[in-house]
């Protein structure tokens, strides 16, 4: 679809998959937009996904502002999907070659296939942002999880042992600031998206963006 014009109620449903595939959508200030809603969140086992079109660029004579091409709201948006921790503890420090992470809270909503981001704690001047190399970040999708435990596959190694960590990720120990430190991981994976289709491989130019005004 090109374009969406909400002026009155825009409603996902919760208990089943949905996708929107879509250009813009444009929220008036009368309209509203329910995906999922406190009470009635999309069900965890469900997903419910708006991706927006990347086949051509902003036509900037017809919208010389660039507002369009995405999601614009001057409405009501209400979004509301599964429960999950964004971000959780780990115990200790982790090595390179390391195939477990342990974490101190519970894992709430967590699930295998989830990705998650387990943060650098160096700075490479040689590496580079592509391979997460420059600040070591450690991309991550989880295999199993086993209590507080979850092992893994390592989305930047591409080729031999993939459950393994690229890295050291050790907390700073000077003065004894080890103690007062922690490192987390962040899940990063949820069951409600805003998307552009194939947006890592299309240009600036073509991808979605989302303003929730007033």
């Amino acid at each position: 679809i090109r374009t969406v014009s909400v002026e009155g109620t825009l409603k996902f449903a919760t208990g089943k998959d949905t996708q929107l595939k879509v250009e813009t959508i444009l929220n008036a200030s009368s309209g509203r937009v329910d995906v999922g809603s406190t009470g009635n969140a999309v069900r965890a086992d469900k997903q419910a996904r708006i991706i927006f079109t990347s086949d051509r660029a902003i036509d900037t004579k017809w919208d010389p502002t660039q507002l369009s091409k995405g999601f614009v709201s001057h409405g009501v948006v209400n979004v509301q999907g599964a429960d999950k921790a964004d971000s959780v503890t780990l115990v200790g420090d982790v090595k390179k070659g390391a195939s477990v992470l342990r974490f101190k809270e519970p894992l709430t909503g967590w699930k295998v296939g989830d990705r998650i981001v387990l943060g650098g704690t160096k700075y490479s001047s040689r590496g580079n942002n592509g391979d997460n190399s420059k600040f070591q970040d450690e991309v991550l999708k989880i295999t199993s999880i086993n209590g507080k435990e979850v092992r893994f596959e390592n989305e930047n190694i591409k080729s031999g042992n993939r459950n393994v960590l690229r890295f050291d990720h050790t907390r700073s120990n000077i003065a004894g600031s080890a103690d007062k430190l922690s490192l987390y991981a962040a899940n990063m994976s949820r069951n409600v998206s805003f998307e552009t289709e194939n947006g890592k491989n299309v240009p600036i130019n073509r991808r979605a963006h989302v303003m929730l005004m007033h």
